[in-house]
């Protein structure tokens, strides 16, 4: 079984803290989303049994925002939140998480937000205004916006090697 929202973020909080770095609510909601992204695209697997919903800030998980409403903006203590059971996450999870905060960490909510709540992000289609708050943000639908921002980050990767390759014939 998949873990819930709040024991993925008392690992941010833990790795935030190991960087002598603070995190809010809002950026929790975001790097978990992230996180859960990345797992659905590259194992087909949830990463958190509880899923997103469309909220005003971007996909939220309920029991997380629940759990932490007292937090407000300010920075979240991971006395706040259970500590995971040691079976909660394995191995794989575990360097999912500390993948997404060592490629996020030091971001704003508001910077994170430039994945959460693009105009291509399901997010935007569930929102809809407003017209679709509170309402569940697929598996599918995540799966989907992470093989495409996989397929952009390749694309740019062969660009630069490109560029790089061109740099260097000029160059010799």
């Amino acid at each position: 079984m998949p873990a819930w929202s709040e024991e993925i973020a008392y690992q941010f909080v833990i790795l935030a803290s190991d960087d002598r770095q603070e995190v809010t609510q809002l950026q929790l909601q975001k790097l978990i989303y992230i996180a859960h992204g990345w797992r659905l695209f590259t194992s087909g697997q949830p990463l958190t049994g509880d899923r997103p919903e469309a909220a005003p800030f971007g996909p939220a998980y309920r029991r997380l925002s629940e759990r932490l409403a007292i937090c407000g903006l300010e920075p979240v203590q991971k006395d706040l939140l259970p500590k995971p059971d040691a079976s909660a996450l394995d191995a794989r999870e575990m360097e999912m998480i500390a993948a997404v905060w060592n490629s996020h960490r030091g971001l704003t909510a508001e910077q994170l937000s430039g994945v959460t709540r693009s105009s291509c992000a399901p997010w935007s289609m569930i929102w809809a205004g407003g017209r679709g708050s509170g309402q569940e943000i697929s598996h599918q639908l995540i799966r989907q916006q992470f093989a495409a921002i996989a397929r952009l980050q390749d694309g740019d990767r062969l660009a630069e090697a490109d560029r790089s390759h061109g740099k260097a014939k000029n160059d010799g």
